[in-house]
């Protein structure tokens, strides 16, 4: 009902204005700006409630990252004008690349979404490589919540198809994608962008997960 209110008031509102001209003219100042200040403000309800909608639905099928799972690193900036997120190391594994981040909390409670847009540009050929996912198995159509971490910094890993061997340097863009999820407030790592990136710099050598013998 309140959206037909909102579509009929949108659309019936200067229809009224425009038939009822002289009417308005009759009007003193104080008046119109009552009646503006009447539709702005049931707009701004109509838009509050929308958007508190879609936040509740992405918040309630969020993946809540464990604590303890969590990497946590020291936070190297001031956190005033630190830098939100930083490129760690690129590691390429024998079935994909991949990319860490250091990632900087600010609250108790906070949201995090990479995106589906993630791509590795090769910048000689312009080859791309678009992200798989998170390492550890996380999805992207989900956000991430992180609890617990308020003025801590964390590592998030992305995973990339591997990358050719003749590949020296790259861009990592964070580019819009459609699908991508993400509440009314924006996130940290929204037009990410690192260009001009020498792998050699960031390159470490792939660790080796610990194997069972029976």
């Amino acid at each position: 009902m309140k959206n037909y209110a909102l579509t009929l008031c949108i659309v019936m509102f200067p229809l009224i204005a425009f038939a009822q001209t002289s009417s308005l003219e009759n009007k003193s100042l104080h008046e119109l700006e009552f009646i503006r200040d009447s539709v702005n403000r049931m707009l701004s309800e109509e838009i509050s409630l929308r958007r508190d909608s879609v936040n509740q639905k992405l918040y309630k099928v969020a993946y809540v990252a464990p604590t303890d799972s969590l990497k946590i690193a020291e936070w190297p900036y001031n956190r005033t004008a630190g830098t939100k997120i930083s490129l760690h190391s690129i590691e390429i594994r024998e079935n994909d690349t991949k990319v860490t981040f250091l990632q900087h909390i600010y609250w108790d409670w906070q949201w995090l979404n990479y995106g589906k847009g993630y791509t590795i540009v090769d910048r000689v050929t312009g080859d791309q490589y678009k992200v798989r996912g998170y390492d550890g198995g996380g999805k992207l159509d989900r956000l991430m919540i992180i609890q617990n971490c308020n003025g801590k910094a964390i590592y998030v890993s992305l995973l990339f198809p591997k990358l050719k061997k003749d590949v020296k340097r790259i861009d990592i863009i964070s580019y819009p994608h459609k699908d991508n999820v993400r509440p009314s407030n924006p996130a940290s790592g929204d037009g990410t962008a690192y260009l001009n990136i020498n792998i050699e710099d960031y390159l470490v050598k792939p660790s080796r997960e610990p194997q069972i013998y029976e």
